[in-house]
């Protein structure tokens, strides 16, 4: 059995917080195979989201973790959440939940076997299952293409909000976060050192586009 840290960073997210912890607590009671632990990594949020994650905290103790970051960005909040964890595997998710939770063994157990040390989801993989408009495809994909073509990549999707690495090498892949106030992973699926250790893909099934109230 590993230990899965699943972090969701938050700004201003106190109206959809609660629910979608409930949600990943439900999830992980049907799945015993390993020990999950929320972590709601608030960065910098001028709402109740912070209140809102202690008082979840309080509720879930030993399965939800407030973490406070002062400065906003979703880098600097996964980059902490993941260098000041004992987990065994470090996931990371969007608040909204937008990836089906169903897909989230097929991102962890590759990495809880020691088979990959570094798994992302991928919205533009044959088998993904997306709904989104057809300008943030184009958008999607135009980004894609230039990061390939350009700097050389081999990218298939650099912004879902849907990875997870193992704490094996917590600092091979964190200095590929962005450690000010950017809000982007997408460096860590771009970096060189992915030809130098494991890696895998999931499609990104059930996907779809935030629809904010």
């Amino acid at each position: 059995m590993a230990t899965v840290d699943l972090v969701i960073p938050c700004y201003n997210e106190e109206h959809v917080l609660a629910g979608s912890v409930e949600r990943v607590l439900a999830f992980a009671d049907a799945h015993p195979e390993h020990q999950w632990r929320v972590v709601v990594a608030n960065n910098a949020s001028t709402d109740g989201t912070l209140e809102v994650a202690r008082g979840l905290e309080g509720r879930f103790p030993g399965r939800v973790a407030a973490l406070d970051i002062p400065v906003k960005g979703r880098g600097i909040a996964l980059r902490t959440a993941w260098l000041t964890t004992e987990a065994d595997v470090m996931a990371y998710m969007d608040v909204d939940l937008s990836t089906d939770l169903a897909h989230l063994p097929a991102l962890v157990d590759p990495i809880a076997a020691g088979e990959v040390d570094l798994a992302y989801g991928t919205r533009l993989h044959r088998d993904s299952q997306t709904t989104r408009s057809a300008k943030r495809e184009f958008i999607s994909r135009s980004y894609v293409f230039i990061l390939n073509r350009v700097a050389g990549l081999r990218v298939t999707d650099a912004q879902c909000g849907f990875k997870a690495i193992s704490r094996r090498r917590p600092g091979r892949w964190c200095p590929w976060c962005e450690t000010r106030s950017g809000s982007s992973t997408r460096n860590c699926c771009g970096s060189p050192r992915l030809t130098a250790t494991g890696c895998a893909r999931c499609p990104s099934a059930g996907w779809k586009t935030r629809t904010r109230a």
